[in-house]
């Protein structure tokens, strides 16, 4: 549909907003219906429809509960051939990131309460419909138990390393029929942080429902026996899971209050105005190809060789010229260019060639963003390596990344010099939506704002061949520590962060970065940010 009027497709995202958003950041339902309604809605019916409706605002979010004084940091066991590394690294990240951490504190006693009885939540007609589904709901609910049970000695023991056993033992049950996380065998940190996410997410749905959607249903007089979705056998519990994950939650549950991201991607013509059909997604975390943010660098994309002597001269030359100019890319400007960017295709309404521009917008703030790079090899070069540590920064900003509600604010049409109009900011003009340009650099400055719509740079996860290891930011000691099973290791500075990480061979696979919502003193802030940004390359140095 070609919208008629040069701003009106702003006033068509912005009434997208309104219907979608409501009061309040989004939800976890409904999304999909309301992206796709857009395109059916004017601006005008849709604003009208917004204000005439209940919205679909998120609950308020949980308070924090004042743990810190009683943070504590553990090692965690990994016998041989227990395999444990992948599930520890896990563990650690969620319990140093804070907006993680209190919700599980606070809500661990009615998650251990639950362990082996949360089932009957349910009401009886639910089993006599399906027995076994107390089976399902009770596997979910002791790993949702164990993490519990583990974050709970965190914070009370005094040993110095603990046993990650329970959790394990919890999670091999609960995917016997899957052969997935069975005792001894390795598995995949980012996959399984995911899978324990969708557990969390699985238990909440089902001590918010009555008769979830996600169990079985009692089979009626006319339906085929081989309907899996009328069948009165209930699923294995690793596939209650799954079925959960694909289910919104209403109020939202811890994975999604912390780590959820909503966001549409829009297909616009910048000639006619005309827009293409809405797709929203909804995620835990946020996937990013590091062979993309190669091509957009300019970098060649490596076949999974550790360099040769020649290319790890160069990488070392093209390295310390970066650091000597300053000139080292920025993550956040690396995302704007992955999210905003133009398509090589023509337009259906006007047939107007290379017009075409994706624009994605965020309809919903995590309190982390937990970012995923998925690498095209699993050995990839050092120069890539350090490619990718460099483009780290201590400070992210999503409405630097992504088109949010709040880019409305303070925006006007501009007239090129073509006569075509685009959006600018007042005072400021800037190019055509959707090319991804974005404010002046601030790699040079070397402090951050105190913002709670600020997400600072707390850890990373990486391995190399079957090991795994994680780097986190303790904001009480003002250092970088370095978990490895039982060892928990300070590390000088962020550069020795790097150098761990290139001179192991290190593949980072997770960066994680969280928006504060209690206090950072500036002190604080200065350190870290003086850190990351003064990263050097120790290895040339």
């Amino acid at each position: 549909r070609i919208i008629d009027g040069s701003s009106d497709w702003q006033s068509e995202v912005k009434g997208w907003f309104a219907h979608t958003l409501g009061e309040g950041s989004g939800s976890c339902m409904g999304i999909q219906d309301a992206a796709l309604d857009m395109k059916l809605r004017s601006p005008r019916r849709a604003r009208a429809s917004s204000s005439q409706s209940e919205g679909t605002s998120m609950s308020t979010s949980r308070p924090g509960v004042g743990f810190d004084n009683d943070f504590a940091e553990h090692g965690l066991e990994n016998e041989p051939g227990s395999n444990h590394c992948f599930l520890n690294v896990a563990i650690q990240a969620f319990w140093n990131l804070r907006s993680f951490r209190t919700r599980i504190l606070g809500e661990a006693e009615d998650i251990t309460a639950d362990a082996g009885s949360g089932a009957s939540r349910f009401g009886l007609d639910v089993f006599k419909a399906a027995p076994s589904v107390a089976a399902e709901i009770e596997a979910q609910q002791d790993v949702c138990s164990a993490l519990a049970s583990l974050f709970m000695r965190y914070r009370l023991s005094e040993e110095s390393v603990l046993p990650p056993g329970e959790l394990r033992e919890a999670l091999s049950q609960l995917y016997t029929s899957t052969g997935r996380f069975q005792l001894g065998r390795m598995e995949d940190a980012t996959e399984t942080i995911e899978v324990l996410l969708d557990i969390l997410h699985a238990r909440h749905l089902g001590l918010t429902s009555a008769v979830p959607e996600v169990v079985a249903r009692p089979v009626s007089p006319n339906s085929v026996k081989s309907d899996s979705c009328t069948s009165a056998k209930a699923a294995e519990p690793a596939e209650f899971v799954e079925r959960a994950s694909e289910q919104g939650c209403s109020p939202t549950c811890i994975a999604h209050e912390v780590f959820g991201i909503e966001y549409v991607d829009l297909t616009r013509c910048t000639v006619c105005n005309s827009m293409g059909e809405p797709l929203a997604a909804s995620r835990l975390l946020y996937s990013v190809y590091v062979a993309e943010l190669l091509e957009i660098l300019g970098r060649p994309v490596d076949e999974g060789v550790l360099g040769t002597p020649f290319s790890s001269v160069t990488g070392s030359v093209q390295r310390i010229s970066a650091r000597l100019s300053n000139t080292r890319p920025e993550l956040q400007e690396l995302l704007s260019k992955l999210c905003q960017r133009k398509v090589d295709q023509r337009c259906n309404e006007c047939s107007a060639l290379h017009s075409m521009t994706t624009e994605r917008w965020l309809t919903r703030f995590p309190h982390t963003f937990m970012i995923s790079l998925a690498w095209h090899c699993h050995t990839p070069s050092r120069e890539s390596l350090w490619c990718v540590l460099s483009t780290i920064q201590p400070m992210l900003k999503m409405e630097e990344m992504f088109k949010t509600h709040r880019g409305f604010r303070g925006f006007r049409v501009g007239v090129k010099s073509d006569g075509s109009r685009s959006p600018t900011r007042r005072g400021k003009a800037t190019k055509a939506a959707g090319d991804g340009s974005r404010s002046p650099s601030r790699r040079g400055r070397a402090t951050c704002d105190d913002s709670e719509e600020n997400y600072y740079f707390r850890g990373v996860i990486c391995y190399y061949g079957r090991h795994y290891v994680t780097m986190f930011w303790c904001w009480q000691r003002m250092k970088w520590m370095l978990f490895d099973d039982a060892r928990v290791r300070e590390e000088q500075d962020w550069s020795s962060v790097a150098n761990l990480i290139m001179s192991g061979n290190y593949v980072p696979t997770l960066l994680f970065y969280e928006k504060m919502d209690v206090p950072v003193s500036a002190e604080q802030l200065d350190v870290l940010a003086q850190q990351v940004v003064s990263l050097e390359d120790r290895q040339t140095s």
